[in-house]
């Protein structure tokens, strides 16, 4: 925005009368202006990308730990199922 608001300032030191005719600390105020908005512009374009990655990390974590949950689940169940067996096998062996 720096580049833009000096290239119309040339433009209107080179075309317009009247911004010729205004001071040069408006003159400077104009840019500074410009260059400022600019800057606001440049900084919520990042700040919202920012915002943007930290809420598809936070979804990509819930859905990971989700996942493991799901997993713990299922290694739970089968370690259930491997001892249940294991304990049956043995009862049997101790019965005859």
């Amino acid at each position: 925005f720096g580049i833009v608001t000096a290239f119309l300032g040339l433009g209107g030191t080179l075309f317009s009368p009247i911004y010729r005719a205004l001071t040069i600390q408006f003159k400077v105020y104009l840019q500074v202006s410009g260059m400022t908005l600019g800057g606001w512009i440049e900084a919520d374009k990042r700040f919202r990308a920012w915002e943007n990655l930290r809420v598809r990390e936070k979804r990509r974590l819930k859905a990971l730990e989700r996942d493991e949950g799901v997993w713990r689940e299922w290694e739970k169940m089968v370690e259930d199922e491997v001892i249940g067996k294991g304990n049956g096998e043995e009862k049997k062996a101790g019965a005859k």
